[in-house]
């Protein structure tokens, strides 16, 4: 069922590759997300409108992630890292680069989509940019920021990630094998693995990345397909959200109430004709308030 709902230009800056929106301050109102082929982590203040955006020179890398801090700041997906990034600036790599970079299958390997899961780690996956199958993992890097371990081997496109709200469901996706997978979940540790939806490329598009709401659906972007999907935890489609451009890649609830979508997008000049908002970043209200994403507590 297609969604009557309105979509919203939320930020006019364009993307080359918006993803992983975020939030964090006071009443979840700093949204934060990043354009990672033009290396910057970029934000807006739901209250002020006061925008903001940096890069960071020193590394010259893609950023595919910012997570926010509870401290201030965030932690950065850069191959290398990940890196803590202070307020003021300053980095420090967590040193775990070289054990993702072994057991994984291509030269040129990088992190992509992470989120904090309930018990305080952040989860983290990797892909191959020359699009080598298989390539990747999803990491599970522990609350001390100083070990981690493989969880799930042999991704191709490490992407959407998420926890039920009461912490007790796992859901992933692996872009590549179109479909959206569910877990057990407890202690950092994974089990009963089931598909709990499947997609078709040329109907759907690519399933890309996910947030959960208070009733427990999956909201789910479909890069290529111009749709947001929700997603009963039966894995039945609700509803389809669909989207001014063709290129939505990931979303987030964030304002005082949780009711407010965010929905970052990439540019898609293949399919997108002259004068499209392609790359910018859209809201929409909801019914059903989100569920707020756990802070990174190092």
């Amino acid at each position: 069922m297609s969604s009557p709902r309105s979509v919203e230009i939320f930020d006019t800056r364009i993307c080359a590759l918006g993803e992983g929106p975020a939030v964090s301050g006071h009443q979840n109102n700093l949204v934060t997300w990043v354009d990672i082929y033009q290396k910057k982590v970029l934000s807006k203040d739901l209250e002020s409108g006061v925008i903001g955006e940096f890069s960071l020179p020193s590394l010259d890398k893609e950023i595919t992630f910012a997570i926010p801090r509870s401290r201030g700041g965030q932690i950065l997906g850069v191959t290398g890292g990940p890196f803590l990034c202070d307020p003021d600036g300053t980095l420090t790599s967590l040193g775990l680069w070289e054990q993702a970079f072994l057991l994984g299958k291509s030269p040129t390997l990088r992190w992509n989509d992470a989120k904090v899961a309930p018990t305080g780690s952040l989860w983290a996956g990797t892909m191959a940019s020359d699009s080598t199958l298989q390539a990747g993992s999803l990491f599970c890097i522990f609350d001390d920021g100083k070990q981690m371990k493989e969880v799930i081997k042999d991704v191709s496109i490490s992407n959407g990630l998420d926890w039920s709200p009461d912490g007790k469901k796992f859901y992933f996706v692996d872009t590549m094998k179109f479909r959206l997978d569910s877990f057990d979940f407890e202690n950092d540790l994974v089990s009963n693995h089931k598909i709990l939806c499947e997609f078709d490329k040329d109907k759907d598009g690519y399933p890309d990345g996910l947030t959960i709401d208070a009733e427990g659906c999956i909201w789910l972007a479909f890069w290529n397909g111009g749709v947001v999907k929700r997603i009963s935890p039966q894995g039945e489609v609700l509803e389809n959200l669909v989207m001014p451009v063709s290129g939505p890649t990931s979303c987030t609830f964030v304002g005082s109430n949780l009711n407010l979508l965010i929905i970052t997008t990439a540019k898609n000049e293949d399919s997108e004709p002259e004068g499209a908002k392609s790359g910018m970043t859209f809201c929409v209200e909801t019914t059903v308030p989100g569920k707020l994403n756990y802070l990174l507590n190092y």
